[in-house]
């Protein structure tokens, strides 16, 4: 018997309506540098490049090992992976630091 494959529908449910709102926050390079100063293990690499790209939906999910569904952006040399609890805790960083 065949195991049943599954979905991440549910997690691309919540990263999409999670990058919408990231989208409508519209965070500056400062913003995304400092959130990825102290980010999680796994939620930062630094990349060489330094331009600012995303926010934009990235599933990987059964694409390579250990593949899932997340949230890249990034500036500065800094490259966010932000999955569907680390992109809640990007938006309520964004809202704190603007308060």
């Amino acid at each position: 018997m065949q195991a049943k494959k599954t979905t991440p529908s549910k997690a691309l449910a919540e990263i999409e309506k999670a990058c919408e709102e990231i989208k409508k926050l519209q965070p500056i390079s400062d913003e995304i540098v400092s959130y990825a100063k102290q980010a999680s293990y796994g939620e930062v690499t630094y990349t060489k490049d330094e331009s600012y790209f995303g926010p934009k939906v990235h599933n990987t999910w059964g694409k390579k090992q250990r593949g899932r569904v997340h949230i890249d952006i990034g500036s500065e040399g800094y490259h966010l992976m932000l999955d569907r609890h680390a992109s809640l805790r990007f938006i309520e960083f964004i809202k704190k630091v603007r308060c």
